[in-house]
């Protein structure tokens, strides 16, 4: 800490921190209310940990060095619009950023799963930043080792590339982001490689592209997850683990309201889609539609023309009800999935990717009309163009 010869606190010399990972959902009205009047970047759906950035800004002197260990989401989602901008533009009292070492999908912390970074900060008004992208390491043994490999290539100087504030901004310029999320790249090489991509007169993703999209949610898999035994034509033999270790054999279950469905670690590059697991999936889809229209089969009808159905759901009637901590107890549609999103998108060309990826992107091709579940995201084409033709250009 610095005073002047007269006692005024002039700030710290040095701030140290890992602020706490917490979400604006979690926080009390008349906590939000509070930072939302006190701080710039309590704005929309922020984090704390962004709220600490803004109060070191405001407490450290002219000649100090801050740092971060905190989540790297902040430099591509929604809640961090408002930091980024104020740390571009030096308008936190010419607090902005020196170094960054980013860990990608890398664990630093061994009693919980957080993506992270290490940022630093002085008040230099910084043109430009130091920037490491640490390799994800896929298996080092214990914990410790792991921590030791990553720790050596922290401390790599020669792993360090240097970014522009200005190639930082033209980057999600030239990507068409209006929410400036960073893009950052290992060497300057990259970002002309960039350059020259987005400037060349090729159709991107957003071209060819009619949505990404994310996977069932069911609120309960175990439940709505079967394991298809054997199929029998008309029906399926399924084994059902739910509860969880409670192994329940169904026989000659009508297909009609289970779709084959995915989870991340079913997709892999270059590798054709398999699985014997089924979904519960209660919707009758009016295909005449375009797009196509979902609607929950009425229950009546299940139990007319799909008794052994009918049976499968009755039987585990409280653990659908239990659900989202009984939302849906009591409802005579207690079966339908609560959050009920894309439905009407799966039966239909798409490719498919794990929700976290490492060092390579993990795409395949679905041409099967498959259903997945919130670890996978799809890419649904424009009309009149084809995934092939995408796959082939890359």
């Amino acid at each position: 800490m610095v005073e002047s010869k007269t006692g005024v606190f002039l700030g710290f010399d040095a701030v140290i921190t890992n602020p706490p990972y917490i979400r604006i959902q979690d926080l009390s009205n008349e906590e939000k209310d509070y930072y939302e009047e006190h701080y710039q970047v309590a704005k929309g759906s922020y984090e704390l940990a962004n709220l600490f950035v803004e109060l070191a800004s405001k407490i450290v002197n002219d000649k100090s060095n801050t740092c971060f260990i905190m989540p790297h989401k902040f430099m591509n989602t929604a809640n961090g619009f408002t930091l980024r901008k104020l740390l571009e533009n030096g308008s936190l009292d010419s607090f902005t950023v020196s170094k960054l070492v980013h860990f990608g999908a890398n664990q630093i912390f061994n009693d919980v799963t957080t993506y992270t970074c290490i940022i630093s900060f002085d008040k230099l008004n910084n043109k430009s930043l130091k920037y490491n992208k640490i390799p994800f390491i896929k298996s080092a043994g214990s914990y410790d080792n792991k921590v030791k490999q990553i720790t050596t290539k922290m401390y790599d100087i020669s792993s360090f590339s240097s970014i522009s504030i200005d190639d930082l901004t033209n980057a999600y310029k030239l990507y068409g982001n209006n929410e400036n999320n960073w893009i950052l790249f290992n060497s300057n090489l990259e970002y002309k490689i960039f350059e020259k991509i987005m400037n060349a007169d090729n159709p991107t993703i957003k071209d060819i592209a009619y949505k990404f999209m994310t996977g069932l949610q069911t609120s309960l898999d175990d439940l709505y997850f079967l394991e298809m035994t054997h199929d029998n034509g008309s029906s399926f033999d399924f084994k059902l683990n739910y509860p969880k270790g409670n192994l329940t054999q169904l026989t000659d279950i009508e297909k009609r309201y289970f779709k084959n469905v995915y989870k991340g670690e079913d997709v892999q590059r270059y590798k054709k889609l398999q699985t014997n697991r089924y979904v519960f999936f209660p919707y009758d889809l009016d295909k005449t539609q375009s797009p196509y229209k979902a609607t929950l089969a009425d229950l009546s009808y299940i139990q007319i023309n799909c008794p052994n159905t009918y049976r499968y759901i009755m039987s585990n009637k409280e653990g659908f009800e239990k659900r989202e901590k009984g939302k849906l107890k009591g409802s005579n549609d207690f079966y339908r999935y609560i959050y009920p999103k894309n439905l009407s998108d799966f039966e239909q060309e798409k490719l498919m990717s794990m929700e976290i990826t490492t060092d390579k992107a993990n795409f395949t091709l679905d041409t099967d009309n498959s259903y997945h579940t919130t670890t996978i995201y799809s890419l649904i084409k424009k009309p009149g163009r084809t995934h092939q033709k995408t796959l082939d250009n890359t």
